[in-house]
């Protein structure tokens, strides 16, 4: 079925990695610190950049078809430079590199699942 796109797919948001999330909470339980950050890389990415790196991770061109937005355009960048302060050498997966990973877990579950008949 299409993907339907509200508006023109400009709109930024941050996406995160789960595994980058999980990785920087460790860290952040197991220090001294005490008060709230932002998990955020500090990069944003379009809903239209979403859509290319699942087409170019999936190899096949997606349906997509646009909606007029109900409600304004609204951009989501957040500050990273508190949490980049507390751990300067982290580092978070590109978008891309996600998906791609993210594909490849499904593939290797629907293998493990045919191979234990469910």
């Amino acid at each position: 079925e299409p993907i339907t796109l509200w508006g023109d797919g400009s709109e930024i948001r941050e996406f995160i990695f789960i595994e980058d999330a999980a990785r920087i909470i460790a860290e952040l339980a197991q220090s001294d610190f005490d008060g709230a950050v932002n998990l955020v890389s500090g990069h944003s990415y379009s809903f239209i950049d979403v859509l290319d790196a699942v087409a170019a991770a999936a190899g096949v061109k997606l349906s997509v078809e646009s909606r007029p937005r109900s409600k304004d355009k609204v951009d989501h960048h957040f500050n990273s430079t508190r949490l980049y302060s507390l751990l300067p050498h982290t580092s978070f997966m590109a978008l891309e590199d996600g998906v791609r990973e993210l594909f490849k877990a499904m593939q290797e579950d629907s293998s493990t699942n045919k191979m234990l008949g469910q």
